[in-house]
């Protein structure tokens, strides 16, 4: 969508200059960019607004806007602003060898093992990049859930708490 098609879809019939549109449509983007960035609370957003000479009709449209799309908003803004791969997709089956011509012993082997696949790709992208093949034992599937039990320990500590005053 062009800047032209929005003065010219939304702002056709109104007696705003195209100055006044153009400093408008700025002022909103700006504000849209820190409610997202910020992932503002619909009340947190209404005290922004409050602040502006945008028209109450104006701002009660934004406000019900943002109640609804705020989430969506803020995902995007998140999922754009990450450089890095992420995992796309976890795949992992469990096998179980019960015999193999390489034991010497006369007992079957019976050691379960997960087999992973991790496929890899940027957040905004459709495509996968990367797939991981790995192989784990029960110690070592084991010892990795520990550490993703204290990575999300961390993250909990660092997260915070999000006012969610929407209702």
């Amino acid at each position: 969508v062009t800047h032209k098609v929005i003065v010219d879809n939304l702002f056709g019939s109104s007696a705003m200059q195209p100055a006044g549109v153009g400093t408008l449509l700025k002022s909103i983007e700006s504000m849209l960019a820190k409610s997202a960035h910020g992932n503002w609370s619909v009340s947190q957003l209404r005290t922004a607004l409050d602040e502006t000479d945008i028209s109450a009709e104006h701002k009660d449209v934004w406000v019900d806007v943002w109640r609804s799309q705020r989430e969506k908003v803020h995902a995007h803004v998140a999922d754009s602003a990450s450089w890095t791969d992420t995992v796309k997709r976890l795949a992992w089956r469990v096998d179980v060898v019960t015999s193999s011509k390489l034991s010497s012993s006369a007992q079957p082997i019976t050691e379960p093992t997960a087999i992973m696949e991790l496929r890899t790709g940027k957040r905004v992208d459709a495509d996968a990049s990367g797939v991981l093949v790995f192989e784990m034992n029960r110690a070592q599937l084991s010892g990795m859930l520990d550490e993703v039990k204290r990575i999300e320990t961390v993250i909990a500590r660092c997260g915070g708490s999000r006012g969610d005053d929407d209702v």
